[in-house]
């Protein structure tokens, strides 16, 4: 099984917002018993390292939409220099609370027609939606050894920042050229 073939694993969440926080700390009164652990961010890392048992450190990042980009390439790059032999990457948004829309909203960060268009001339804002991915990572040879189902092969991984631009939250069409 996969989570018992290597002592060495590292858990990498990428998170977008913290609606989960905002909304279960508005009043304490009301919160329930596990609030103060389930509320905060940095618990969807741990949680994974408490419900298999794992060994390793667990790292939430958040730097917005690439987020779960982020915790994919430091992934990678911990296999490939040897800090661990395996790990759990898992992206993770939930719209949960509406003052993050209406903020964004007031930015006129949000595309009226509700779709995304990524890297495109049409693109007039962004769309909120909700996900949540996890996939174990592990180096080639590792999955082979181990007779690991091999689904895909990550060539490589980079990350970049834009930059000044035309706002904060505007991507670079330069940045974003392939």
């Amino acid at each position: 099984m996969w989570l018992n073939s290597s002592p060495d694993k590292i858990v990498f969440v990428g998170d977008i917002s913290f609606d989960n926080y905002v909304s279960q700390t508005r009043d304490w009164d009301y919160s329930g018993k596990y609030s103060a652990t389930g509320a905060f961010p940095n618990m969807l890392a741990n949680r994974i390292h408490y419900v298999f048992n794992l060994k390793g450190p667990s790292l939430l990042i958040n730097s917005a939409c690439t987020s779960a980009m982020y915790a994919l390439h430091l992934a990678i790059t911990s296999i490939r220099n040897g800090d661990c032999n395996s790990a759990i990457v898992a992206g993770f948004n939930w719209v949960m609370d509406p003052n993050y829309h209406i903020a964004m909203g007031k930015l006129e960060a949000l595309s009226p027609s509700s779709r995304s268009h990524t890297i495109d001339a049409s693109a007039d804002g962004y769309a909120r939606g909700e996900r949540f991915a996890a996939l174990p990572l592990k180096s080639a040879s590792l999955a082979t050894q181990d007779a690991s189902p091999i689904r895909a092969l990550i060539r490589g991984s980079a990350v970049n920042a834009n930059g000044h631009t035309s706002g904060i939250t505007n991507p670079s069409h330069a940045s974003c050229a392939f």
